[in-house]
C-alpha cells in the first residue's frame, strides 16, 4: 500500500495529488501540450495555500492563479526544509 505524504507539512491524512496547469506549449508539428506541476497536499495545507493566493487577486485567469499556487506551495516546502535544519 502506497502512503502519500503532504509535500508541505509531511502529514498523511487526507492527502491528494494535485496538478496545477499553468501554460500551453506548441510543438513544431502544431500539437499543443499543457504544462503544469504536481504536488501531494493535505486538505489543510491546500486550503491555506488557496486562501493566501486567492486573497491576492480574485479576477486572475486560471494560468496566473495556478502559477501563484505553485509558487506558494514551493515557498511553503522550502520554509519547512529551513525549519527542519
Amino acid at each position: 500500500m502506497l502512503i502519500t505524504v503532504c509535500d508541505i507539512c509531511g502529514g498523511r491524512e487526507k492527502v491528494n495529488r494535485r496538478w496545477y496547469p499553468f501554460d500551453r506549449k506548441m510543438s513544431v508539428a502544431g500539437d499543443s501540450e499543457t504544462v503544469g506541476e504536481v504536488f501531494d497536499l493535505c486538505e489543510s495545507c491546500e486550503l491555506a495555500v488557496l486562501r493566501e493566493v486567492l486573497g491576492l487577486e480574485r479576477n486572475a485567469n486560471m494560468w496566473d492563479t495556478n502559477k501563484r499556487i505553485i509558487s506558494k506551495v514551493k515557498e511553503k516546502i522550502e520554509f519547512k526544509k529551513e525549519v527542519k535544519k
